[in-house]
């Protein structure tokens, strides 16, 4: 070794801590500012999204399929997809505040 510190070394032969390495600097600037509670918000709000997502073609599915014809499957169907999207964008817009 010629005496320079490897990027994966944490200090120098004399001991004292190397800093990031330029190559990692813009990374670990832009992940400072992320705190673990917001991610785990967003993880949890994706998981609920893909939830409701799901289960709501399955619904559609079921409605069109076997509703024969009722009067009431479109109304249900459109008071469905507002509540839903009422719902969806409140808790979006608590998040993020």
């Amino acid at each position: 070794m010629d005496g320079r510190a490897s990027s994966w070394q944490t200090s120098d032969m004399q001991g004292t801590p190397i800093g990031i390495t330029p190559s990692l600097a813009p990374i670990a600037g832009s992940l400072s500012g992320i705190h673990l509670g917001s991610i785990v918000s967003w993880f949890f709000f994706g998981l609920v999204f893909l939830i409701w997502a799901l289960s709501t073609l399955a619904a559609i599915y079921h409605w069109l399929r076997y509703s024969y014809r009722s009067f009431m499957t479109l109304p249900m169907l459109i008071l469905h997809a507002f509540v839903s999207y009422s719902l969806l964008m409140y808790t979006w817009s608590s998040m993020a505040g």
